[in-house]
């Protein structure tokens, strides 16, 4: 059985579920494309006595979100969690709420991910 895990994000009750073992896979790769380079980036920096390390690698990132295409998020959340022990409907759960979706997606990509990003 999949782990699972309770989270709440602005009053909303999701419940994460690791993703099986090859669409977690397919996931892990294009999202290490996207950001361990930059996380890299990061540490050096860390090591090297810069305070902005995490707005220098926010900045690096920022232009490489767009190759998270939609539907790969859409996949990711609807694989990833449910609201209130229901699928999630993207029309209603998220229409304006950009931010509360960006950070179910960082939840479910944490708690997915956990042993990579230690």
């Amino acid at each position: 059985m999949r782990e699972q895990k309770e989270i709440e994000i602005k009053g909303t009750k999701y419940l994460l579920t690791q993703f099986d073992g090859m669409f977690g896979f397919s996931v892990l790769q294009k999202v290490q494309a996207i950001f361990i380079p930059a996380w890299a980036q990061m540490q050096r920096e860390i090591i090297n006595g810069n305070e902005a390390a995490f707005v220098d690698m926010v900045a690096a990132l920022s232009p490489k979100l767009a190759e998270l295409d939609s539907g790969l998020i859409k996949q990711v959340i609807e694989k990833g969690a449910t609201r209130n022990s229901i699928q999630i409907d993207f029309a209603r759960d998220f229409a304006g709420k950009y931010m509360e979706m960006l950070s179910l997606l960082k939840e479910i990509l944490m708690f997915n991910f956990k042993d990579v990003f230690q």
